[in-house]
C-alpha cells in the first residue's frame, strides 16, 4: 500500500511540469579510464551512448550503454542514473555543471556470462554553443562488484574501480 501511495504522489508531482521539462538529450562520449584493484592498475579505452530525459529544469534521468576494452576483450554495460544540473538546462553559451549517481550491470558477454553490478557516481560539465548542439566532459568512477568471476584481468579483489574521463557531443531535442 505504501508503494501505491508513493507512486500516486510522484505522479501528481510530475503532472503539472511544464512542456519544456520534457527535453531529451542524446550524447556520444569516448575517452580513457583506469581499472584498479588491489594496488594494480591498467589503462583502458571507454565509450558511451546515453539518452537523458529531463524531469524538471534541474533534474533528469539517464540511461546509458557503455563499452570498454580490457586486454582485447570487450565489455558492455547498461546503466541508469539520476542527473542533477546545478544550472538551468535551458541555458545556451554557458557551462552547465552536473552531478550524477546511478547503478547498472556489465559483462563481457551478457548472453552467456553473468553480469556484474556497477555503482556509478560522477559529474561533469555540458556546454551548448547552439540551441540543440553542445559538448560534454565527464569524470566518473564505476565500482564493479566482480565477485569470483575470472573475466577481469586484475585478480584478488571482489571489486574493481573504473575511473573514466570522457568527452563527446550532445544533441538535445
Amino acid at each position: 500500500m505504501r508503494t501505491f501511495i508513493f507512486a500516486m504522489c510522484w505522479l501528481f508531482m510530475m503532472l503539472p511540469m511544464s512542456v519544456w521539462a520534457q527535453r531529451n538529450e542524446v550524447s556520444v562520449t569516448a575517452g580513457g579510464g583506469g581499472l584498479a584493484s588491489d594496488g594494480q592498475s591498467i589503462s583502458i579505452p571507454v565509450a558511451t551512448l546515453a539518452y537523458t530525459r529531463s524531469l524538471t529544469d534541474h533534474l533528469a534521468v539517464e540511461g546509458a550503454l557503455e563499452l570498454f576494452w580490457i586486454e582485447g576483450d570487450d565489455f558492455i554495460g547498461a546503466q541508469v542514473a539520476v542527473v542533477y544540473h546545478f544550472r538551468s538546462q535551458s541555458e545556451t553559451h554557458r557551462a552547465i555543471p552536473y552531478g550524477t549517481a546511478g547503478v547498472g550491470k556489465t559483462s563481457t558477454d551478457p548472453t552467456e556470462i553473468p553480469s556484474q553490478w556497477v555503482i556509478r557516481p560522477g559529474g561533469g560539465i555540458k556546454y551548448f554553443f547552439r540551441e540543440r548542439l553542445g559538448v560534454r566532459l565527464e569524470a566518473r568512477d564505476e565500482i564493479i562488484r566482480t565477485g569470483e568471476t575470472p573475466y577481469y584481468p586484475l585478480p584478488g579483489s571482489p571489486q574493481h574501480l573504473l575511473s573514466r574521463r570522457v568527452g563527446g557531443v550532445v544533441y538535445r531535442f
